[in-house]
């Protein structure tokens, strides 16, 4: 009883002397890191052991196939990765992630959303939705300039009728071989909370 007392105690003055898990601190590495690429890269902080699954910088995670988990072993943690929409009707996954480190890809399924007020996690701080325009800010000290601009596709803004400002939003790329054919934005806003994304372009 008298060493769990103590432990207790330790951890309590640690606390007040803005000691913080080892995690946390990991998390902010990793938004570190994301200064040196665009906005739609983002940093692997964790790969599941058998390849089912990856973590990114801001707590989401992605299902992959169980064919395509032998690709995922050879991935890494700070491996940067890229988020595009998967257009393949036979896939069963909503998305590609591609891996600018070891140039691979896999087909993925978006499984768990970011952490909310993470470090790392952009929101939704500002909505239009009659002109398309939203903007995101990120809470953490990190990130690729705690703010960025977007203006819906057109086309597509009647999905945007259906989010709602401080829902979470994983910023990728819409660089699938034929987007150019349907819009000419270069990323894709994706809402896990609601399941959708949205092409966009940043200004």
């Amino acid at each position: 009883m008298k060493n769990i007392s103590k432990f207790c105690f330790a951890l309590f003055v640690l606390t007040c002397a803005g000691w913080q898990p080892q995690a946390e601190t990991y998390s902010s590495y990793a938004g570190e890191n994301l200064k040196h690429y665009p906005a739609h890269y983002h940093i692997i902080v964790s790969v599941a052991i058998d390849g089912s699954s990856i973590e990114i910088e801001d707590g989401s995670q992605f299902k992959i196939p169980a064919s395509q988990t032998y690709e995922v072993l050879n991935w890494r943690t700070n491996d940067p990765v890229v988020i595009s929409p998967n257009t393949s009707c036979l896939s069963g996954c909503k998305y590609y992630l591609t891996n600018k480190e070891r140039r691979s890809y896999v087909d993925a399924n978006l499984y768990l959303g970011p952490i909310i007020g993470g470090n790392n996690t952009y929101r939704l701080a500002y909505i239009n939705y009659h002109t398309g325009d939203v903007l995101l800010e990120i809470e953490g000290p990190y990130g690729q300039g705690n703010q960025l601009r977007f203006r819906v596709e057109p086309s597509e803004q009647y999905i945007l009728h259906t989010w709602a400002l401080n829902q979470a939003v994983i910023v990728g790329s819409n660089d699938s071989w034929f987007a150019s054919w349907f819009s000419s934005c270069g990323h894709i806003l994706i809402n896990s909370e609601k399941n959708t994304f949205i092409r966009a372009l940043e200004y």
